[in-house]
């Protein structure tokens, strides 16, 4: 009970502190924004393997999609807000049951920022961004998980028009999985915990239509 309540206070304090910095960023757009770019997105994201203490959860790949919010606070950089989620299966194997596969979805909430080298209409970019991850089993009893998270990606925006554009990238995701942190419980055999403090590699590739202001 006591590594519940732990667990519970945890995610409280993330979610509390996403909802800050979105609100603060919210505010300042008005006196940072030089352009804003929406693009809404689809992709396909690799899921990645976990090591627990009884097996392996294999998150299968499949397809993502999300939306992604940049600022331009200076010449050649943003500020970026990004959100996507994937809709998967995860496999379990070892004991006490083998091949055990439940839905899940994989959610990345990230804040951060992309620096662009303009060519004409060509922009090639990276980008840096941390935040948190929600992992969400869809199945009774069985517990969702927020964990910090990273990513590193980089891309290519292509503008046929100063308000309208295609945006190429892909991406490292890197949550944070920390030591002694339930990934999933109440699966037959009980919890099924991480291995010390790892990170879960993940990656995705994605397409996006850039709408400017």
């Amino acid at each position: 009970m006591k590594k519940m309540k732990i667990l519970f206070v945890k995610t409280r304090n993330l979610r509390i502190f996403l909802l800050v910095m979105l609100t603060f960023v919210l505010a300042q757009i008005p006196t940072w924004a030089q352009q804003v770019e929406i693009t809404p997105l689809v992709g396909y994201q690799f899921g990645g393997k976990i090591t627990v203490q009884r097996g392996t959860l294999n998150i299968k790949d499949a397809m993502n999609y999300g939306v992604i919010l940049d600022i331009t606070v200076r010449p050649n950089t943003q500020l970026e807000l990004s959100y996507s989620r994937q809709d998967t299966k995860v496999e379990f194997r070892g004991a006490p049951v083998d091949n055990r596969i439940i839905d899940a979805s994989v959610e990345y909430w990230q804040i951060g920022g992309l620096v662009e080298y303009p060519k004409d209409r060509v922009r090639p970019f990276g980008l840096f961004t941390l935040g948190a991850t929600h992992f969400n089993p869809k199945e009774p009893g069985v517990s969702s998980v927020w964990r910090f998270s990273g990513t590193l990606g980089g891309g290519v925006k292509v503008f046929l028009s100063p308000n309208l554009g295609f945006r190429l990238q892909g991406r490292l995701l890197l949550p944070y999985l920390s030591g002694g942190g339930s990934v999933f419980c109440g699966l037959p055999g009980g919890c099924y915990v991480t291995v010390g403090g790892r990170v879960l590699l993940q990656a995705d590739v994605t397409i996006g239509l850039i709408l400017a202001f």
